[in-house]
């Protein structure tokens, strides 16, 4: 985060420029973040009970439902695609455009990943309407077949990208809004996610609650067995002009949902534990699975056509056609039942602090930056090929540069490098940073993102003379300054 002139990025009224500050990891770190900015009026702080871990799987649920429909009515999911499939503005997975053994088309550590933005908005009718009330990241890894998910809390104060402050959650808003500096408020989400993560976002996929809502209700709502009773006093009072909480109950036993009831069963968490909440969303997930798919939906029509209508108007991504149907076919293979999850929260283990900006509840990075969550998410989110290749690596360093050698193997790691010794170097001078690859050209994929990382890096290959011990070895030099 840099100097720059401040704007506050409202989401109910025009947009103003404020007086020019010190950037928001300055102020964070100086304790000087209180009472400075204006916040839109449904920004207002909230009770302690808001601040707990937001798992919201319904989005995930719908988006496979969804992409499901379209690949499965072929030359109709055309005809629909021309209405939710938006330009790709970052040019898209290379995973889908490369064949195995094209490595140089990885820019960095992340593109051999598949980076979903999930943005869940309130859509039209809804107060703060472009506002993003979830926000989750889903990456896919195509080579080891995994899928891990990162949340997101939509208080998170963060630097807007172009200029301004705000939660995170107004960015999309000032997106849409501003289409002099973005396409539209995705590519705006996807922009300021991919700054905070030090990860590319290829993909978004965005879906308004009516959506979810209507789709349910055109299936004929679901059947569920509830386990367990619930009474939450503090489920979001989404209705139109309506703010604060309202009791949401559910009895044991079976129950029929409707799409209002089947999203409020999904979302409600204040009440029980986050294993509870998840149970119950696979719950949702295979009865609404069961029942988009039955023979009864199936043989409809009427039904599908509707399905099809509600999903163009509610539903937008920038996975091309032939990119979901490649998503798809690659997500029959993935264990779903294993996904990594974390979220992003100020606990007190957590990686976020509470704070509140002019009476406006916010959270703020914990260490002043963002670097303890981009450790995080690379921990997460590991490069597939690095994984894959396992490729040993030496550290070796001058004596002057042992500091900085445990600085480079920490990273390195973050990032899923396998480093196996970090040792000093033999006596002698040693100018130029160099990379050595001992395993013959067996480990293709990590020697060049190491090469992208160490960009000033001479490059050498000893396959004459092959260590057994290691695969690669880095040794800093005089031209190292960090990575």
């Amino acid at each position: 985060m840099e100097d720059k002139e401040k704007k506050i990025i409202p989401s109910d009224k025009p947009f103003k420029v404020v007086e020019k500050k010190p950037s928001t990891e300055a102020r964070i770190a100086e304790s000087e973040i209180d009472e400075t900015e204006e916040i839109p009026k449904q920004e207002t702080l909230r009770p302690a009970q808001g601040k707990k871990k937001k798992r919201r799987w319904w989005l995930w649920i719908i988006t496979i439902v969804v992409l499901g429909v379209l690949s499965y009515f072929g030359y109709q999911a055309y005809a629909v695609a021309k209405r939710i499939v938006t330009a790709n503005n970052s040019g898209g997975s290379p995973f889908f455009k490369f064949k195995e053994n094209e490595q140089k088309k990885l820019q960095g550590e992340g593109d051999g990943r598949i980076n979903i933005l999930l943005l869940g908005i309130g859509g039209a009718g809804h107060d703060g309407a472009d506002l993003t009330d979830t926000m989750m990241v889903v990456s896919v890894d195509p080579v080891n077949k995994t899928v891990a998910m990162l949340s997101i809390p939509r208080d998170l104060w963060v630097d807007v990208p172009g200029g301004g402050e705000s939660k995170i959650n107004a960015v999309h808003a000032y997106g849409e809004q501003n289409k002099k500096r973005f396409a539209d408020g995705p590519s705006a989400s996807k922009e300021a996610v991919s700054e905070i993560l030090d990860l590319p976002i290829h993909y978004y996929l965005r879906l308004d609650f009516e959506g979810f809502k209507k789709l349910v209700d055109e299936i004929g709502g679901i059947k569920v067995n509830v386990p367990e009773a619930i009474v939450d006093p503090f489920y979001p009072d989404d209705r139109p002009g309506k703010f604060g909480n309202v009791t949401y109950k559910v009895s044991a036993g079976e129950q029929h949902m409707d799409g209002s009831a089947a999203l409020k069963y999904a979302r409600s968490r204040y009440t029980t534990s986050d294993f509870d909440r998840a149970k119950r969303q696979q719950i949702i997930l295979k009865a609404i699975k069961e029942k988009a798919l039955s023979v009864g939906i199936m043989a409809n029509p009427a039904k599908l056509s509707t399905m099809m209508n509600i999903i163009g108007d509610h539903f937008r991504t920038d996975l091309q056609l032939w990119e979901m149907e490649r998503f798809l076919t690659l997500m029959r293979d993935v264990n779903t039942q294993e996904i990594a999850h974390r979220v992003l929260e100020d606990s007190e283990e957590g990686l976020l602090k509470s704070s509140n900006i002019n009476g406006a509840y916010v959270l703020l990075p914990r260490s002043g930056n963002y670097k303890e969550i981009q450790a995080l998410a690379h921990s997460i989110f590991m490069e597939p090929y690095i994984l894959k290749e396992k490729a040993r690596i030496e550290i070796q360093y001058p004596a002057k540069k042992s500091a900085q050698a445990k600085q480079v193997e920490a990273r390195l790691k973050e990032f899923g490098y396998n480093v196996v010794s970090v040792v000093q170097a033999p006596a002698g001078t040693y100018a130029e940073t160099t990379i050595t690859d001992y395993s013959n050209g067996a480990k293709p994929y990590t020697f060049d993102l190491l090469k992208n990382r160490f960009k000033d890096a001479k490059l050498l290959s000893d396959g004459n003379n092959v260590r057994t011990d290691v695969d690669i070895t880095i040794i800093l030099g005089d031209n190292f300054k960090e990575i």
